[in-house]
């Protein structure tokens, strides 16, 4: 792919990825009872974050400077974490074992966020593009309405995924 092309494909991936692993879904089917509730929330929080955060990342990572490549960076480094530490059983660990669908789709999510760190680190070296010409909402105006959509919609994630699980 074209210079600066490849990170937003692979960040939408990952999302689109994401979407069978919902718990009580297709694919993930095990059961998470036996853990605090408080500690669930805090890892669907994160997961939530790392997952919805890539959809403006997607949309920035074409254009965007240094700074939203690191984040890319970190966003990728998240997706490893959170399949890392369940595919070496770390957490969240379950009396219900993986299912062969499971463990492959992990294992995809783990190559999409490896993906997406060296494509990232790949556009770091090159050419920075010039900056785009001004829009009509300012830039922190945009910044307020992504941000309060995605916290609805990770709030009602977790909500759903709290529901499913207990």
């Amino acid at each position: 792919m074209n210079a600066r092309r490849l990170t937003p494909v692979l960040l939408i991936l990952a999302v689109l990825s994401m979407a069978p692993l919902i718990p009580g879904g297709p694919v993930e089917n095990r059961s998470f009872g036996h853990i605090p509730v408080a500690v669930l929330i805090a890892f669907n929080a994160f997961i939530t974050l790392v997952v919805l955060g890539s959809i403006p990342l997607a949309a920035l990572a074409r254009r965007g400077g240094r700074r939203i490549l690191v984040w890319v960076i970190a966003d990728g480094l998240g997706y490893v974490a959170i399949f890392a530490l369940d595919l070496l059983h770390i957490f969240p660990v379950s009396p219900t074992p993986m299912s062969p669908a499971l463990i492959g789709f992990e294992l995809a999510g783990l190559v999409f966020g490896l993906a997406i760190i060296g494509s990232a680190a790949r556009d770091l070296r090159r050419p920075q593009p010039g900056r785009a010409p001004s829009r009509a909402l300012s830039a922190g105006a945009r910044r307020l309405i992504l941000g309060g959509a995605l916290a609805l919609a990770g709030a009602a994630i977790i909500a759903g995924t709290i529901g499913a699980l207990h």
